[in-house]
């Protein structure tokens, strides 16, 4: 994750894990959202959707 925000920054980044211990400080790995692995990819999609929807509007004039 490192190397590769260290060539991009603006490579959205989300925390997908079994370990809940990483919900308290997932901002500090560099990633935007953080979501509970899961078999049920609802959560996933949408919180990806959310992530590229906000930088949408971030890049607006």
């Amino acid at each position: 994750l490192t190397n590769l925000l260290g060539k991009d920054r603006q490579v959205p980044v989300i925390l997908n894990t079994a370990y809940p211990q990483y919900r308290e400080n997932f901002m500090t790995w560099g990633a935007e959202a953080y979501v509970i692995k899961s078999s049920d990819l609802t959560e996933l999609k949408q919180k990806i959707r959310e992530v590229l929807d906000r930088r949408k509007i971030s890049s607006k004039p």
